[in-house]
């Protein structure tokens, strides 16, 4: 670990003699902008990886899609299920897109999100 502390401290000395006058204008925020690029850049820790039928369904609720048709397209074998099988395929379906919105509300209560 010491290789990595001593690597991240030369690469703050850089930063700091390549951008100046950013940092003279406004260090805490320079300090705060460098953080989140650094830490965006670093592989993901841990955490739910993404599932690509909850992040298809959610675009296509963005875009005012009905439900009946998001299920087909976001289920795998939706239409070969049963009734109550479809039911509850559904509705965990629409909870994780609840779920996610949440999530990213409580990350960010500043920025705004549709009630949908």
């Amino acid at each position: 670990m010491r290789h990595v502390e001593q690597t991240v401290r030369q690469f703050a000395a850089r930063l700091k003699r390549q951008c100046p006058q950013e940092v003279a204008r406004d260090p805490v925020g320079f300090r705060r902008e460098a953080v989140r690029v650094f830490s965006a850049s670093l592989s993901p820790g841990s955490g739910r990886p993404l599932m690509p039928n909850v992040t298809l369904a959610e675009r296509l609720h963005n875009e005012h899609k009905a439900w009946k048709e998001i299920y087909p397209l976001c289920i795998p074998g939706y239409r070969s299920l049963s009734v109550d099988s479809q039911r509850v395929a559904a509705e965990n379906l629409r909870a994780a897109v609840r779920a996610r919105r949440n999530a990213r509300r409580r990350r960010n209560p500043a920025q705004e999100f549709s009630t949908n």
